[in-house]
């Protein structure tokens, strides 16, 4: 492959890692706005109390001496107890993992791009 092939590829995986961010960023706010505990932004520019919110805020992790994060899971059992009383949002819940998988490749794509330019 040609370093101009290898160039023009990245990019691509760019700009399709780029348009799957947005896309999925999209059906969060979408699936978060059919929740019914759903309203818009407070004075505070704080939505409201959703059940994502809930089962976020009830989620801890402890970090334990060695720097290594481990989950509480008697709180991951109530998140996921929260989670399960809206589908709407436990969809955005997923929603926002694959978002977190989209964002990790779009990174690398972004840094390969910076290794191409550099490299002359």
């Amino acid at each position: 492959m040609t370093e101009e092939t290898r160039a023009i590829e990245v990019c691509r995986r760019y700009v399709e890692a780029q348009e799957l961010v947005k896309c999925l960023t999209r059906k969060i706010g979408n699936a978060l706005r059919q929740c019914p505990q759903w309203e818009d932004v407070g004075d505070d520019g704080v939505h409201s109390n959703n059940h994502l919110r809930r089962a976020l805020q009830s989620s801890r992790y402890v970090v334990d001496w060695d720097g290594e994060t481990q989950v509480d899971y008697a709180s991951a059992d109530t998140m996921n107890k929260r989670l399960a009383e809206c589908p709407h949002c436990l969809a955005a819940y997923d929603l926002i993992q694959q978002r977190k998988e989209a964002r990790q490749v779009f990174g690398r794509a972004k840094a390969m791009i910076t290794r191409i330019g550099r490299s002359k």
